[in-house]
């Protein structure tokens, strides 16, 4: 959704529920229902329609490609002139959702043309063609149709069972680590990792990505297998917070951090800061103390940060941190994964516009 359409969303119902208050109101002369003058008038320009979900249902049609699974499999056709098998499919599905009860409402949106509009097609089979078409189908292609949608992958949410197959839509891509990407969704209420490391698309990439949902032995989520690619572009910003809401409660299958407080943000991008406790030049940490004073790995206190930097910082220096919380270790304590553009030696970046991302 647009800002400024998202604004004028929250205005109008801040505006109602100020309207629809229960606060003390003064006695009314007469009935509440008493209309004044009422005036109609058409729009020159703008047109609606009372079906909006209508667009969200051919924009899922179109990821999932079940319209061209049905023409590939559904030979009903030897010529279209014009319409394909998916449509006369879909013309009568969509009926339905647009609270249609038999063949012949197919008329009434055939004749609205900003439900023609919303589906992107010129005209629609009328409520004749839908029913020759139907007399076409025998039990067998009732079947194929029943194969075809079954074989399409559901869509794969971020909470759903683990080792199903699907596709996740509508995630936009935040950045790398070890090379592997990381995506979260649209409104940042969670992320996830991808272990499928191509294409390399740029940071802010909206992805639709197939795979397999698994949580890894400490509790990660994870999208295993399957494939990756870009419809369109969005800011992807990151979410401060302070240490110790790293992590965050545990999420349907994705566990959480102990002692986890606020949502869950494992795979999110966030961005911390605070001053180096320690580091283990080794395995490539460090560790940093916003104040929460968190209990690390002794001697050391903090947040540990697991880096890509070349360089890492020294103790005692202030920086602040952009990556993703991942649970780790004994007792599956959060880290950050900072991935690294090697712009700038000493600070932590503040872009997610990384060429490099994550891994286990």
């Amino acid at each position: 959704m647009k800002v400024r359409i998202a604004k004028i969303v929250r205005q109008r119902k801040r505006k109602l529920q100020k309207r629809l208050a229960k606060t003390s109101q003064p006695a009314q002369p007469g009935p509440m229902f008493n209309p004044g003058a009422i005036e109609y008038d058409l729009a020159e320009r703008n047109a609606g329609i009372v079906y909006g979900g209508i667009g969200a249902v051919q924009l899922l049609i179109k990821q999932l490609k079940l319209d061209e699974a049905i023409n590939a499999r559904l030979n009903i056709f030897k010529l279209y002139n014009p319409y394909t098998e998916s449509d006369h499919v879909l013309n009568i599905a969509l009926n339905i959702l647009c609270n249609g009860d038999c063949l012949e409402d197919i008329e009434r949106l055939r004749n609205d043309p900003v439900y023609l509009d919303a589906v992107g097609a010129v005209r629609i089979p009328d409520p004749t063609t839908a029913g020759d078409f139907c007399r076409r189908f025998t039990s067998l292609h009732v079947e194929t149709l029943q194969d075809i949608i079954n074989a399409v992958p559901p869509p794969l949410r971020f909470g759903a069972a683990l080792g199903r197959g699907g596709t996740l839509c509508d995630a936009v891509l935040t950045g790398y680590f070890m090379g592997f990407p990381e995506v979260q969704q649209l409104d940042r209420g969670s992320g996830i990792h991808l272990t499928t490391s191509s294409p390399q698309l740029a940071a802010g990439t909206v992805v639709v990505a197939t795979g397999q949902l698994a949580r890894s032995p400490h509790g990660n989520l994870y999208v295993q297998g399957g494939a990756y690619a870009g419809t369109g572009t969005v800011a992807a910003k990151p979410l401060g917070m302070i240490t110790a809401a790293v992590g965050g409660s545990a999420l349907c299958n994705q566990a959480g951090a102990p002692g986890g407080m606020g949502p869950s943000n494992i795979s999110l991008l966030v961005k911390v800061w605070g001053r180096v406790t320690g580091v283990d030049a080794v395995n490539r940490w460090y560790w940093i103390d916003d104040g929460c004073a968190l209990a690390g790995a002794p001697p050391y206190t903090g947040l540990r940060v697991w880096t890509e930097r070349t360089t890492l910082p020294s103790v005692g220096e202030y920086v602040q941190v952009v990556g993703w919380p991942w649970l780790w270790g004994p007792g599956n304590t959060p880290l950050i994964r900072e991935p690294w553009t090697g712009a700038s030696e000493g600070s932590a970046s503040e872009s997610p516009s990384i060429d490099r991302a994550v891994g286990k």
